[in-house]
């Protein structure tokens, strides 16, 4: 059994009961056996979390879902945030307070790999620099999507990385034995192709929210850092020179263009959203030995 919590807030107890009762009624195609276990008010501020009500549900994979493992597993939390986005939209057409919203979280420490890959590497859609509004919402302030036309980045994690033949713009790597994952794309200074690492410490993280769906047999996810602090900058220039190194670290700046990304909106950005696509589960059974 796997048991999560569902954290609501600016709920009703109508609208919860709504909630509750359009949540175990649906029809799940990759979960089965869902049942509420309990559910607590708390009325006053506790440890800084606010009013609010905790739901602790538990349910099971079918049988299907479970033959296709760590791959099953991300389809299922898929399958239980679509559902819940969607309950969650129809209700607020009805009576429920817009500023109203849930938070979906695994308790089941079994629920995920035993091992992981020492790297994984994402491909990445785009990226979105912003801060928390109304202690809910995601404000954008700065969206990055790189469509250079170059293989800086291709050559980069080839040299850099030990990583073959990387076909997308932007990268997201997480490399479990290091204090930071990095966030890389494709960029040009004057006529030299070059690579934007952006460094997130693992020790400046201060939650993380993900969203995962499962689109036309893809896995596809918003991964959201909220930050104690901004990105640090790394561009890395392409020489032209054979008998140099392909690319060199220069020192951090904080902006890599500061037309396009103006210095401000970056350090004054608590978050950091990644939108990836195309990603391939299977890479967390990857264990190096």
């Amino acid at each position: 059994m796997i048991f999560c919590n569902i954290i609501f807030r600016e709920y009703s107890q109508n609208n919860l009961q709504k909630f509750d009762e359009s949540l175990l009624k649906h029809a799940f195609e990759s979960i089965e056996n869902l049942s509420r276990v309990s559910s607590i008010q708390y009325d006053s501020d506790i440890n800084g979390m606010g009013e609010r009500v905790e739901s602790k549900y538990l349910f099971s994979l079918k049988d299907i879902t479970k033959k296709i493992n760590h791959e099953g597993k991300c389809v299922s939390i898929a399958e239980m945030n679509y559902v819940l986005d969607q309950i969650q939209r129809e209700l607020k057409e009805v009576d429920l307070e817009k500023n109203a919203f849930y938070t979906f979280t695994l308790t089941s420490k079994d629920f995920y790999p035993h091992d992981f890959s020492l790297q994984s590497i994402f491909p990445v859609h785009r990226i979105v620099l912003g801060n928390i509004f109304n202690e809910s919402f995601f404000n954008p302030v700065l969206s990055v999507r790189s469509e250079k036309d170059s293989n800086a980045l291709q050559e980069f994690l080839k040299a850099q990385k030990s990583i073959q033949n990387f076909l997308y713009n932007m990268a997201t790597i997480f490399e479990h034995d290091q204090e930071f994952f990095s966030v890389y794309f494709d960029d040009y200074y004057g006529d030299f192709a070059r690579v934007i690492e952006l460094k997130i410490p693992y020790e400046g993280i201060r939650r993380i929210v993900a969203s995962v769906n499962y689109v036309d047999g893809a896995v596809q996810s918003v991964l959201t850092f909220q930050l104690a602090f901004p990105p640090l900058i790394f561009p890395h220039r392409q020489h032209k020179n054979e008998n140099d190194s392909p690319f060199f670290i220069r020192n951090r700046y904080t902006t890599w263009n500061g037309y396009c990304a103006k210095e401000e909106d970056i350090c004054l950005s608590t978050c950091l959203s990644i939108e990836c696509f195309d990603m391939d589960v299977r890479i967390f059974d990857n264990t190096v030995t």
